[in-house]
């Protein structure tokens, strides 16, 4: 049986597409991965790659025509299968108004599971790979593509850019190096078409590793009805209905939107549309100084626009160490980015082309692009009926165990409000799977890494300095600086500094924040010793290979006794 191309949302706020162009005609083969369909989104054109292999049977919409997100588009099958009509969902040309399929009156139910995952993020299909590794029987549901938002719309997509933005300050650079080059050249499709590679290989892998694990995989918009049941919507419009002996929760968040007076011509990007830029813009503003903000500005300076930070607190990434902080952001304003905090955004206009952004601080911004990253709102909706204990911010209250209010129903990942981040997702899915299946574990946050991908970057664990002090506990500091590392100095990179807080009756390490080259590697270092409660004099005396710009940690650990020996 073949499958249904959807019309895919490409943005957190697109609700139609315009086909544009099909790469592939009726009767061609098409290989996963592969360009099928050019689509035009609030003016941003992209490539959609085929999630399917097998014949293009149907193309259900033609160039011109606008379609509603998960509307069919196209159907992909095995050589010679008839490809069902679906008239009833293509909208008149040009119109977004969708009229959706005729839907069965009883839904048919499947056999009962296990175990059912909502959301196929890195917290629902690590669950559903842990328990199925444990012998139970999954089912695992998923309105849009394995892999979640971390995978196709965050982490990974972000990285790719990041890795492409060093690569090009690496070449810019070279001669610093000894390395004399021609002039070098910026192409910012390539830099797309490999970050949609990354993405494709990634979201592969999880769909293997699921197969791999027997985990059934049911694409829908799934809902949970206050008996427990699941009923699935797909794409045709069918519904499916199932059953499990528990269920995990794993939604996620979307963006929160922003309420600011805006011009008419004026067009607020999210973080996905800032992903999929056809060509770069000449200036971009970002209202939001956290990680997501602070990261994406480091991209695309790197490119040569010119970027605006507005941010309502006194700082940028108002949860990191001070000290961690002040050194980025002077690094940030040396890149020539604008740095605008204790601001808000009071209204936007729209003059001689570009958006005129007028601050709180009566300062004017004006830029080409204005993207949005002031947090995320928990996703709750598919299972509202089950009236679960929320926590007073709006999140789904959980114990140690991950369960929820309902004690067959478990909760995990960024709908949890403990730290919004992919590897905590994971580790609660690891936690909740192991407690379904007979293996009682408890979720511990003490140790739990955080990583912005900057430049220079940043890693941290355990607490901060200033929570030490707001906390009255007596501490010790340490820092030991990356000027002072031979490797560092060999790599060119010695900006920032390892700095570690312990407490000064126990020597018990209470935090390590990192600023420079591979920060968000070294921090695994001070995770484990801190999972292991190592003491700062044991992370002291173990033994560092030289020349590594580990031996920062090793210096800054022996500086807590006043014993560094290299500074």
């Amino acid at each position: 049986m073949g499958e249904f191309v959807l019309m895919p949302k490409l943005g957190m706020t697109m609700e139609t597409g315009v086909i544009i162009k099909w790469l592939c005609q009726p009767g061609d083969f098409v290989e996963k991965g592969a360009p099928l369909v050019e689509v035009e989104t609030d003016k941003v054109n992209l490539e959609v790659e085929s999630l399917y292999e097998g014949y293009l049977l149907k193309i259900y919409a033609e160039p011109g025509q606008t379609v509603p997100v998960t509307a069919p588009i196209a159907y992909i099958g095995e050589e010679g299968e008839e490809a069902p009509e679906l008239d009833a969902v293509q909208p008149a040309a040009g119109s977004a108004e969708e009229t959706k399929p005729a839907v069965a009156a009883a839904p048919e139910t499947g056999p009962e599971a296990d175990l059912a995952v909502i959301g196929a993020g890195p917290g629902g299909y690590v669950a559903a790979i842990r328990a199925a590794q444990r012998g139970a029987k999954v089912v695992l549901f998923e309105k849009d593509r394995l892999g979640g938002v971390c995978l196709n719309r965050g982490c990974i997509p972000t990285k790719s850019l990041v890795s492409s933005a060093d690569a090009w300050r690496t070449v810019q650079n070279s001669a610093l190096m000894g390395i004399v080059t021609g002039e070098a050249k910026l192409d910012w499709q390539k830099v797309q078409e490999r970050k949609n590679r990354v993405v494709s290989q990634l979201g592969q892998g999880v769909e293997r590793l699921l197969a791999k694990h027997n985990v059934q995989v049911v694409m829908g918009q799934a809902e949970v009805h206050a008996d427990g049941a699941i009923v699935v919507t797909g794409a045709d419009g069918r519904q499916q209905r199932y059953t499990a002996k528990n269920i995990i929760l794993a939604t996620g968040t979307e963006a929160r939107q922003l309420s600011v007076p805006c011009a008419p011509e004026v067009r607020l990007l999210s973080t996905d549309d800032i992903l999929n830029l056809s060509e770069l813009p000449e200036s971009l503003a970002i209202i939001g100084g956290g990680i997501v903000g602070v990261e994406f500005a480091g991209i695309f300076a790197a490119f040569g626009v010119k970027v605006s930070i507005i941010e309502l607190m006194p700082a940028l990434l108002p949860s990191v160490d001070g000290e961690l902080v002040e050194a980025l952001t002077a690094q940030m304003i040396q890149a020539g980015i604008d740095i605008h905090c204790n601001a808000t955004v009071e209204k936007i206009d729209f003059r001689d082309g570009k958006n005129e952004l007028i601050l709180s601080t009566q300062q004017r911004i004006a830029a080409d692009l204005v993207m949005v990253a002031v947090g995320r709102k928990p996703q709750l909706e598919a299972f509202k009926a089950l009236n679960l204990k929320l926590t007073d911010s709006g999140y789904v209250e959980v114990n140690e165990k991950m369960q929820t209010s309902n004690p067959r129903v478990y909760c995990i990942g960024d709908i949890t409000g403990k730290q919004q981040l992919a590897h905590v997702a994971s580790a609660q899915a690891l936690v909740a799977a192991d407690n379904i299946t007979g293996r009682e574990r408890v979720m511990k946050y003490n140790a739990v890494p955080g990583c912005v991908f900057s430049h220079p970057e940043l890693a941290f664990v355990g607490i901060t300095e200033e929570q030490a002090k707001a906390r009255n506990l007596p501490y010790k500091v340490a820092k030991f600086p990356f000027s002072a590392s031979g490797k560092a100095l060999a790599m060119g990179a010695t900006e920032g500094f390892v700095k570690i807080i312990a407490d000064s009756r126990w020597d018990e390490i209470l935090g390590v924040h990192i600023i420079g080259p591979r920060a968000t590697d070294l921090i695994a270092e001070a995770v484990v010793a801190m999972h292991l409660e190592a003491t700062a004099e044991e992370l002291a005396k173990a033994i560092h290979a030289h020349p590594t710009l580990a031996e920062a940690i090793m210096e800054a650990a022996a500086g807590i006794a006043g014993e560094a020996i290299h500074i």
